[in-house]
């Protein structure tokens, strides 16, 4: 400021300044002032926090859905109403909290959890996604791994959100200070973070504003700390879990910056500035991608490999989309339900998936986005109005983006999901719309009937609804009420709250057209509406559970851990990956990617039920898997233990439990072991075929093994026997006596990375039986040793350390930048008592 002030001429009026007392206030003042601040935004995060999950920070409550596990443990609790129970919370409780121990469990014991060999028979871990090794809110389970975490987890995550929701409303939007506060008070509670809270995408999407203000800062001064910024941000997204999220956020970030570079040329119509700045974005997001190669190269290797993604490839839809039925979840996120609390879900899938991910406020929707409009910035308005309806182009159906999304690389991502940007993009609107209001010149204009109109419209079909229920809205437990009875409870409540606030937002735009003196209160009453408007929809969303029914001890499940090793298989009870919490190991498994190979092998003896619906493309395509009672492909994998729910099953048990609630166990004599040596070898290049001759019914999995590659054994029988002597998740020790050669065959899935060492010597492995591994072994005593060191990661390591050292030395030249400007500018600049006419 001093420096600003001598270069326009101030001599020794900045002298006397400098010294007077007003200035000294000022400095004392100014950081008291941003204290001030800083505490108003992050006590308004907290505080609403706390208000909505107050008892799982102070441990009283687990922040998870433990509700749902009677569903699959039966006879741990009797306390439980089964019909409160949402089942698209179930993977909270079966994968990413069993994940998440997994992690802090094998992190704290000093190892890097590669492979997980209890998820279908082995798959990588930290390729998953899911698993979230490296992001850096792991950091808290590694130091505290109780489940009390997931809480606090949460609220790092609105804080980091809130922050930096503050900061880009406040430097990119221009916003004044208490707009800003508001929305990052908001961000948290949109309709994403707050369905999404305890999975692992809301990790992703908290540091979307991070992301835009680092475009922003690189834009901006190109050669200064952006850059370096941006590669640090890019790294945490794609670290955080879900990288297919994090390429949306990227995404966003790009259409963010392509906006900026446009502004850029429209002002100053020079193509050197805008590529300067383009190859500065350029090289950040480079250098932040290389920064989490760790991730993203096992990543890609285990998509490749990927049942999921081919079913992606092949342009079947997953979750196809909804179309413009689901447009009023935008402004009312449970206005078809929501599947908790004796509620019924009326659309097809799960409320995470839809429109309603994109809510952020009917509030924002029906007065203070428009608001924006009527601002100084309409440019900026008409910016983010875009990029909301392009956020919400999937989900609505909009014509055309259904053709980009199908796109070769696109087509893997799940685009209902770039609801998030839609959120964050009212949301600003919503700030903006704050910020107008706020200020002292305000005119009406025309256009503005049509919020008020809409949201009297709006009153009234949900006053509607509320009268004249649909009839989907009776159906509880299969019957069909006609009418006959009131409608429930929580469909009446959630449409008249609605309709409250639509009848009290057309009011607020009544006010401000016959009484313009109103706006000074409306600056006050409509930012605390929309907060306590999202903080009463988020409330209750989430479930808050007794500890008691954190993975209780099963005294069945723990008798089987102790029985001799083998794979079960769930029939309709006990599904992935909920086994690994109790110490057994599944066939089937479930980590958002799917081993191809595997599921191809696994489903081809499906046992099909009459009664049991058949998804045509499940998202997890073993996890209702059923293994027939006498299956060639199981006892090749080792499923020794098939277990039942006692009430369902009526045939002949190995163990029965001691109540019609509980377990029943068939054991299956004819699983072979994990690793054993078959008579015969055959050579089949067509994996087609192979899995044709394992179909048939007298394929016997001891007597002959199919291989890929061509092999050098003799066509006489083989003889030996292979013992397991250690194991860890990313090494196998098997002890071989062979009376001849032959072929190893480990159970386990074939997967590149794998090395086999024979006596010390590497040997290669074969793809066995479709989907397992083989080793071929001389005559002999030997040592086997499989050990898992994929090149992906080795490379990914070697990217990240070239790209951290880039960063560094950035860094470095960046402070020493800074450091000689400074240095040159107090020479050039003379001291106050050396300013002209001073003596």
């Amino acid at each position: 400021m001093l420096a600003v002030w001598t270069s326009c001429g101030g001599g020794d009026g900045r002298s006397s300044f400098a010294s007077s007392p007003f200035h000294q206030r000022t400095l004392l003042m100014q950081p008291s002032r941003r204290v001030a601040r800083a505490i108003g935004v992050l006590g308004g995060i907290m505080a609403i926090q706390f208000l909505l999950y107050g008892s799982s920070l102070l441990g009283r409550t687990i922040f998870l859905p433990l509700d749902l596990l009677p569903t699959y443990l039966p006879g741990i609790s009797a306390d439980v109403d089964l019909n409160s129970v949402d089942p698209s919370y179930a993977d909270l409780v079966l994968v990413d909290e069993v994940f998440r121990v997994r992690a802090a469990r094998e992190v704290r014991a000093g190892r890097l959890p590669l492979w997980d060999p209890d998820n279908f028979a082995g798959a990588p871990f930290i390729a998953n996604n899911i698993s979230a090794v490296f992001s850096p809110y792991r950091l808290l389970d590694y130091l505290f791994p109780s489940p009390v975490t997931v809480a606090w987890t949460h609220f790092a995550r609105a804080l980091v959100a809130g922050c930096g929701a503050y900061l880009f409303f406040r430097q990119s939007l221009r916003v004044r200070f208490w707009p800003a506060a508001i929305g990052a008070w908001c961000f948290p509670l949109t309709g994403y973070l707050v369905q999404w809270a305890v999975f692992g995408s809301s990790c992703v999407v908290t540091w979307l504003p991070w992301m835009l203000l680092a475009v922003q800062w690189t834009v901006r001064r190109p050669s200064d700390v952006g850059g370096l910024a941006l590669a640090v941000f890019t790294a945490f997204v794609l670290l955080s879990g879900h990288l297919a999220d994090g390429a949306l956020v990227l995404l966003a970030s790009g259409l963010f910056a392509v906006w900026r570079l446009a502004a850029i040329f429209v002002r100053q119509h020079a193509w050197q500035a805008v590529a300067g700045r383009g190859a500065a974005l350029a090289a950040g997001w480079l250098l932040g991608i290389l920064l989490a190669a760790p991730q993203i190269l096992p990543t890609l290797e285990y998509i490749d490999h990927s049942y999921r993604m081919a079913q992606r490839e092949a342009k079947r839809d997953e979750r196809p989309a909804l179309g413009i039925v689901s447009l009023p979840q935008m402004v009312i996120p449970y206005f078809y339900g929501t599947g908790r609390q004796n509620e019924v879900y009326l659309l097809p899938g799960f409320l995470q998936e839809s429109a309603a991910a994109g809510y952020a406020g009917m509030t924002v929707a029906f007065f203070l986005a428009p608001l924006a409009a009527a601002g100084r910035r309409r440019g900026e308005a008409a910016f983010w109005f875009i990029v909301a309806l392009v956020g919400a182009a999937w989900t609505l159906g909009i014509p055309g983006f259904a053709l980009l999304a199908h796109l070769p690389l696109l087509r893997l991502l799940t685009f209902n999901r770039f609801m998030f940007v839609t959120a964050f993009a009212l949301l600003a609107l919503g700030v903006m719309g704050i910020d107008t209001l706020a200020r002292r010149r305000f005119a009406w204009r025309r256009w503005m009937i049509v919020p008020p109109i809409a949201s009297l419209a709006l009153t009234g079909w949900c006053l509607a609804r509320a009268i004249w229920p649909p009839e989907a809205v009776f159906v509880q437990s299969g019957a069909v009420v006609l009418g006959l009875f009131p409608a429930p409870a929580w469909f009446v409540q959630t449409h008249l709250v609605a309709a409250t606030l639509g009848l009290l937002l057309a009011g607020a735009w009544f006010l401000l057209r016959v009484r313009p003196q109103t706006r000074a209160a409306l600056i006050y009453v409509l930012p605390m509406l929309l907060v306590g408007e999202m903080a009463w929809n988020a409330h209750g969303l989430n479930a808050q559970c007794d500890p008691k029914l954190y993975y209780p001890e099963v005294p069945f499940l723990a008798d089987l851990a102790q029985r001799p090793p083998g794979r079960i298989c769930g029939q309709d009870c006990l599904p992935p990956m909920l086994n690994q919490m109790y110490g057994l190991r599944q066939i089937r498994g479930y980590d958002g990617v799917d081993p191809r190979s595997l599921v191809e092998l696994v489903l081809s003896d499906e046992f099909e039920l009459p009664w049991r619906k058949k998804l045509e493309f499940p998202p997890a395509s073993t996890l209702h898997h059923m293994a027939p009672l006498e299956s060639p492909i199981h006892d090749l994998l080792g499923v020794r233990y098939l277990v039942f729910r006692s009430q369902t099953y009526r045939g002949p048990a190995t163990v029965r439990g001691q109540n019609p609630e509980d377990f029943t166990l068939v054991e299956m004599p004819n699983a072979l072991p994990r690793a054993f040596v078959p008579r015969r070898v055959a050579s089949i290049a067509d994996q087609n075929e192979t899995l044709t001759l394992m179909r048939r019914v007298d394929f016997k999995p001891r007597d002959i093994a199919f291989v890929r590659e061509k092999t050098h054994l003799a066509a006489t029988d083989a003889r030996g026997e292979a013992h397991l002597v250690r194991e860890q998740s990313d090494e196998i020790e098997l002890s071989l006596d062979m009376q001849t050669p032959g072929l190893v065959v480990l159970a386990d899935w074939w997967y590149p990375g794998w090395r086999a060492y024979l006596d010390g010597d590497e040997r290669p492995i074969l793809l066995a039986d479709y989907a397992l591994r083989g080793v071929e072994v001389s005559a002999g005593q030997h040592q086997l040793i499989f050990r898992y060191e994929p090149n992906s990661f080795a490379r990914g390591v070697q990217l990240a350390a070239l790209s951290g050292t880039l960063l560094m030395l950035g860094s470095l030249l960046l402070l020493y930048r800074q450091r000689s400007g400074g240095q040159r500018n107090s020479c050039e600049t003379p001291a106050p008592e050396e300013a002209p006419g001073a003596k």
